[in-house]
């Protein structure tokens, strides 16, 4: 159960990212936690489990993609590439009732666990998990997303050749980021142009009294070439920059 100050903390800094929890989000956030202890205690997720941690530096982290997508009604697709302990693309779909997620990892264990977070959440169909690396998707993935998160899984000279070909036109990536946000996004230029893709926005945003944090909101203005993104860990070895 969590602690009345922690619970009050969670609360309030939910509201300055502009979101008023209700009750039945609370709940699930806290069968979330529950889930995810559980999980982590036989099997490695995330390196602190202490409530705190868990409900400011990754559930209200994640919840961040408030400030880009205000609507919390909209009916939206979202693909969370590297989804980890299902962070930020749970955390997302619980408040908003209406997206679909399709949850990427290449790391099994992390993907069994969505698949059971997903079970208790009672999210059905609106939550589909793919336990390979985002490269090798299927084609009929492609050009099929509204939008695309991605926390702490690459430089975003890679994010965008990673996940551009992967939205719809007009759709966004939204990438979480630090302060090394600007200095990313000078080295994504290349990558930029080759996606057809621009930066629409740079967000910034706080969760505690640390340093602020960036959500890099880049936009596709055109299909994507088929040869990206290039496979067999191309990516990784040859960036785009």
């Amino acid at each position: 159960m969590l602690s009345d100050e922690s619970y009050a903390e969670f609360i309030s800094r939910a509201k300055n990212l502009g979101l008023d929890l209700k009750e039945s989000e609370l709940k699930a956030f806290e069968r979330y936690y529950n889930e995810l202890c559980e999980y982590n205690s036989h099997t490695n997720l995330v390196a602190n489990t202490d409530e705190k941690e868990v409900y400011i530096k990754h559930f209200l982290d994640s919840l961040a993609f408030s400030i880009v997508e205000e609507d919390k009604d909209k009916n939206f697709s979202l693909l969370d590439f590297g989804c980890g302990g299902g962070f930020p693309g749970v955390p997302i779909l619980i408040i908003y009732k209406h997206a679909n997620l399709v949850a990427v990892d290449s790391v099994g264990k992390k993907i069994r666990f969505v698949d059971k977070l997903s079970a208790a959440l009672g999210f059905g169909s609106r939550l589909i998990s793919k336990n390979l690396r985002i490269e090798d998707l299927d084609y009929a993935y492609r050009e099929s997303y509204d939008y695309i998160t991605a926390r702490a899984v690459a430089p975003l000279s890679m994010l965008v050749e990673y996940c551009v070909p992967y939205l719809k036109v007009g759709g966004k990536l939204v990438a979480y980021k630090s302060k090394t946000a600007e200095e990313e996004i000078s080295a994504a230029k290349k990558a930029l142009k080759l996606l057809h893709a621009e930066v629409a926005d740079v967000k910034d945003y706080k969760i505690d009294n640390d340093s602020v944090r960036k959500l890099v909101v880049i936009e596709k203005k055109a299909p994507s070439d088929k040869q990206y993104p290039r496979r067999n860990g191309f990516v990784k070895k040859h960036p785009l920059w």
